[in-house]
């Protein structure tokens, strides 16, 4: 969509939240960022697009990489594998990654070399991400940490305006409309405006 770098500014707003899936490679979906990039996951490397501002991976995206150890262990056994998340989600949903880290190194011992290829990476991942699954913290600062008001803010303000009968879009007419969707939803649509009109 947009090849030059992204940068977000809202004055009134002290704190901005990048929340993505994981690493450098995060997607801005927070409400304090005033453009159309919560609403169209436009990727953004937020040390540099959005330097200090507070990074959080996606919940339930951290749910799947449990999920994926949980598989790991208990290969086809179904009942095994819920026992294991209902153990060890806690432990992901209260932030406490550095217990579920101990916890899976400790447990890595005891498995097979087959069993051991996926928690490696996905402990890894966790033990790298740490900083960014502080939930709790989140939650008490207000800022949103599933992926899930965004997407349904995707469905809602453009796809339900793109995706009507008969509609067909280039790639530059549906950026155009998106940005004017965007900036009417911010109530910065006269701000559109001026700003074409000095342009």
């Amino acid at each position: 969509m947009r090849k030059r770098p992204i940068q977000a500014h809202h004055p009134a707003n002290d704190k901005i939240a990048i929340h993505g899936l994981e690493g450098r490679f995060l997607f801005a979906s927070n409400p304090a960022i005033p453009s159309c990039l919560q609403l169209l996951g436009v990727p953004v490397f937020a040390d540099q697009q959005f330097p200090g501002a507070v990074q959080i991976v996606d919940l339930f995206h951290a749910r799947q990489h449990l999920w994926d150890i949980a598989r790991a262990l208990h290969p086809l056994d179904q009942p095994a594998q819920q026992r294991w998340i209902l153990r060890h989600q806690p432990k992901l949903d209260s932030g406490q990654i550095e217990k579920l880290t101990a916890y899976l190194d400790s447990r890595l011992a005891d498995a097979t070399p087959a069993q051991q290829e996926i928690p490696r990476v996905e402990t890894a991942y966790f033990a790298k991400n740490m900083h960014r699954m502080r939930y709790p913290e989140f939650r008490a600062q207000g800022l949103v940490i599933g992926s899930d008001v965004i997407e349904a803010g995707c469905k809602t303000l453009i796809g339900a305006r793109l995706k009507q009968s008969g509609m067909f879009w280039s790639v530059e007419g549906a950026n155009a409309i998106i940005a004017l969707r965007c900036c009417q939803m911010n109530n910065r649509f006269q701000d559109y405006w001026d700003q074409r009109r000095v342009a």
